[in-house]
Formats: C-alpha cells, sequence, structure tokens
C-alpha cells in the first residue's frame, strides 16, 4: 500500500509504511514475553495483597488475637504484611 507521491523505503528493522511506522522488534517475542512477565509478577502481587487483607482481617476479627495486632506499632504491621506478601508472591 502506498501513501503520498513517492515510494515505501523499509531500512533496517523499520516497519513498512502502512504499518504503524515503529522500529519492528528483531527478535519476535521478546517484548510478549518481557509484557507477559511483568503482568504476572503484577497479578501476583495484587493476589498476594488480597490474601494478605483478607488473613489481616480475618487474624483482627478474633478475641484476643485482634487486641494484639492493634497493640503492634503501625510501622510493625506494615513490615509482617510486606513480609507475608512476600512470600505470598513466591508461592503463587
Amino acid at each position: 500500500m502506498k501513501t503520498g507521491s513517492g515510494p515505501s523505503i523499509v531500512i533496517g528493522h523499520m516497519a513498512p509504511a502502512h504499518a504503524c511506522q515503529l522500529p519492528c522488534d528483531p527478535l519476535p517475542g521478546r517484548m510478549e514475553t518481557a509484557v507477559t512477565s511483568f503482568m504476572s509478577k503484577s497479578v501476583k502481587q495484587h493476589k498476594a495483597q488480597d490474601i494478605v487483607e483478607d488473613i489481616v482481617n480475618d487474624l483482627s476479627d478474633r478475641r484476643g488475637l485482634g487486641q494484639e495486632w492493634d497493640m503492634l506499632d503501625p510501622e510493625m504491621r506494615d513490615e509482617i504484611k510486606a513480609a507475608w506478601i512476600a512470600l505470598a508472591v513466591e508461592r503463587i
């Protein structure tokens, strides 16, 4: 497909004139793998956070445990939750 008055020129890894005009990936699949990896890490992180929030909510509803959890310094609670999230991400 030609656009304009002149012929389309392809240099190196440039897309044809009818395409997006951005450099093509010289190793097909590399970008998809990176995006999939990023998305799976993001999804794992989100799931892990949801799991930890459910555990903390359950723990907070139990007599004695909830009171002990609430007595912890907020910074300590955040450290504990971060450690639990990291453990969950490793196992998802």
